[in-house]
């Protein structure tokens, strides 16, 4: 696959990063971009936490750039409860029914964007940042959306670029992106 035309890059897949970190073992996601650096191709890892990219980049590893989701995906039971310390009682009943139904969870935190905003401003290679509207989370209105782009923009590197998903159906949201790109996007 790494020999198709036009393929330029190639990274390690966020969750399954997540996963290995989570379990102590990165060597395995080391042994694959290894892997993909043999073939010419440039090389990322991609993760959800923080804490991932952070030790990829401790270590030094020779990769070209990170995809970096700004929100935490996959969170257990055990997880939320860890954060909701005695005050579970703060935890929507809707967590649990995802994670016993699912096996995951796809809930967004507010705190998470700043954990891996300071990660990203700290590594010294270029980062792909994902998920900046909270997977449709954030596009309650135009003003939301604004303030999902503004945060993201204040928050990168001048080598780092953001990636968005658009939905087409009831707005021209590649033409609002792009004004938004044009409005905070721009190198001072």
């Amino acid at each position: 696959m790494a020999k198709t035309p036009g393929v330029i890059g190639m990274h390690h897949y966020g969750v399954a990063t997540d996963n290995w970190f989570k379990q102590g073992q990165l060597d395995v996601v080391r042994d694959y971009v290894k892997r993909i650096r043999d073939t010419g191709l440039l090389v990322g890892v991609a993760a959800h936490m923080p804490e991932a990219i952070a030790e990829v980049e401790s270590q030094g590893w020779d990769v070209d750039y990170y995809m970096c989701c700004v929100y935490q995906w996959g969170r257990t039971k055990e997880d939320f409860e860890k954060l909701a310390g005695n005050r579970k009682d703060l935890l929507p009943i809707e967590t649990y029914s995802v994670i016993a139904r699912e096996g995951y969870s796809e809930v967004f935190l507010s705190g998470d964007p700043p954990k891996m905003f300071n990660v990203i401003k700290k590594v010294r290679k270029p980062c792909l940042v994902y998920k900046i509207l909270a997977a449709g989370r954030r596009c309650e209105t135009p003003e939301t959306v604004d303030a999902a782009f503004k945060e993201a923009f204040e928050n990168i590197k001048p080598t780092d670029a953001i990636i968005v998903g658009m939905y087409t159906k009831y707005t021209d949201q590649p033409a609002e992106d792009a004004a938004l790109v044009r409005k905070y996007g721009t190198i001072s």
